[in-house]
Formats: C-alpha cells, structure tokens, sequence
C-alpha cells in the first residue's frame, strides 16, 4: 500500500522571502502526517514572481517532492489558484487530498492536521474559517476585514452551503 498524498497546493507571488519558512513550517507538520500513512508533495505555481522566489523554489525542490509551474507573466490568483489545483489532480489518486493555502506563511501549518482528520471524519471539503468561535484575523487592515465580512455575507446569501461561512478563505482541504 502506497498511503493517501497529501498535496500541499500554492500559488506564490513575490514570496521569495516567506517560502523557505513556509515550506519547514509545512514539512514539520507534514512529518507528523506521514507517521498516520500520508506521503507529501508540494505544487507550487509563481505567478511572474520578480524577487527571489524561482531561486527558493529551485533550491526547495532539490530536497522536497515540489512540483513548480511558472507564469512566465503575473496572471493574478484565480488562474495561478486554477493552474495549481490543476497540476495537483494531474498527480493525485483518487483518494488523495489536496490543501490550498496562501504562500505568505500566514495560515497555520499545524491547523492541516485536524483539517485532515475531518476530512477522515466524512466532510469533502475543509475551510480554515475566520469566522468560527476561536479564531482570529492577524494582520489585515479593518478595510480587509470588512471586505471579507461582506463578501462572506453576500455569498451566504446568494450561494449558500451548510457549515461554510469563510468564502473568500484560500486555505482548504
């Protein structure tokens, strides 16, 4: 038996400087994962990045299971979103899991743990909500906050599904 993977999928604009802490803080997670049976790999897509995260990227991929696909041009996050979820599901199994998450570091790494185990409980997807009891929104201006408040309500509304209420979060499972 070859374990479910766990493909960590990121789209990175000008996150040279985040990506090498990103990328230890998800391997120490990934690691506890692996001792449940789940094998890694990371999809990374640089949206036209102009600092150094091609160079991190290069240097990451020599010890990690990274897959890296380049815009050569910035397209924006929904196509780089698209095009990560895309080369994910060209390398998963059937019953594999893909986590999207923001290439910042600001999404806790550890949260994927539990993450998964819901996923084992029954539920088809896993969104790292801001809006449940406990959690917190660090670092986002009130104007940020608001839009997403709005946007989470709006959606809500107009598209409703049971037991989701962030929308516009990017970290899933």
């Amino acid at each position: 038996m070859h374990g479910r993977r766990i493909t960590v999928a990121l789209p990175a604009y000008n996150e040279g400087a985040n990506l090498g802490s990103l990328l230890r803080n998800l391997e120490e997670t990934l690691q506890s994962l692996e001792r449940q049976g789940y094998r890694r790999s990371y999809v990374v897509v640089d949206d036209g990045s102009t600092d150094s995260t091609r160079a991190v990227l290069d240097r990451a991929s020599e010890n990690l299971p990274l897959t890296v696909v380049v815009h050569e041009t910035n397209q924006g996050l929904g196509p780089t979103l698209r095009d990560s979820l895309r080369k994910a599901v060209e390398l998963m199994d059937s019953d594999d899991v893909v986590v999207t998450m923001d290439a910042d570091n600001t999404h806790p790494a550890p949260l994927m743990i539990r993450m998964v185990q819901r996923l084992e409980e029954g539920c088809d997807v896993v969104v790292a909500s801001r809006y449940r009891y406990g959690s917190r929104t660090i670092g986002l201006s009130r104007y940020r906050r608001l839009l997403s408040l709005v946007a989470s309500l709006l959606y809500r509304i107009l598209i409703p599904i049971p037991g989701i209420r962030d929308y516009t979060c990017g970290y899933r499972a």
